[in-house]
C-alpha cells in the first residue's frame, strides 16, 4: 500500500512538472515573439492582402506591415500609410456603397463582413488620421 502511495505521489509531481513546463513555454513564446507566439506569421506584400480583399492597392501607399497567419486558419492582417485626402476615393472604389459603421477607438470602422471574400467570414478596416495630410489603413480579413 506505502509503494502505491509513493508512486501516486510521483506520479502527481511529474504532471505538475509538464504542466508547469508547458505553461512556461507559453509564457516564454508570447514574451520572445508577441502576438506571433509561435512563429506561424510570415510577411507578405500588402498588395495581396488589399488583393485577397477583393479591392486594389492605394495609391501612395509607403509603412507597408503585412502578415499571413495560415497555423489554424488564414488570416491576412495588415497596415500601411497613405495620403489622408485619398482615403475617401479608395474606399468607395474598394468597397462601393459602404459606409463607417460601428464606433470605434479609430477616426473611421468598417465592418466590411458582407464583402468578405469567399472562405472569409470577418473583414474589419479602420482608418486613423494622422498630421502631415498622412492615414494609418489597418484591414484584418480572417476566416474565424
Amino acid at each position: 500500500m506505502r509503494a502505491i502511495l509513493w508512486g501516486l505521489w510521483w506520479l502527481c509531481a511529474v504532471f505538475v512538472a509538464v504542466c508547469l513546463a508547458g505553461a512556461g513555454w507559453v509564457v516564454y513564446a508570447y514574451v520572445k515573439h508577441g502576438d506571433d507566439a509561435f512563429g506561424s506569421a510570415e510577411k507578405v506584400d500588402c498588395a495581396e492582402v488589399i488583393h485577397f480583399a477583393r479591392a486594389q492597392p492605394p495609391v501612395g501607399m509607403s509603412d507597408e506591415d503585412c502578415a499571413l497567419d495560415d497555423a489554424a486558419h488564414r488570416s491576412y492582417d495588415g497596415s500601411w500609410r497613405m495620403p489622408r485626402a485619398e482615403v475617401a476615393d479608395w474606399l468607395k472604389r474598394s468597397f462601393p456603397g459602404l459606409r463607417p459603421s460601428t464606433p470605434c477607438g479609430a477616426d473611421l470602422c468598417m465592418n466590411l463582413r458582407d464583402e468578405a471574400p469567399p472562405g472569409a467570414n470577418r473583414m474589419w478596416l479602420w482608418v486613423e488620421y494622422e498630421g502631415g495630410g498622412t492615414a494609418l489603413v489597418s484591414l484584418e480579413v480572417s476566416s474565424v
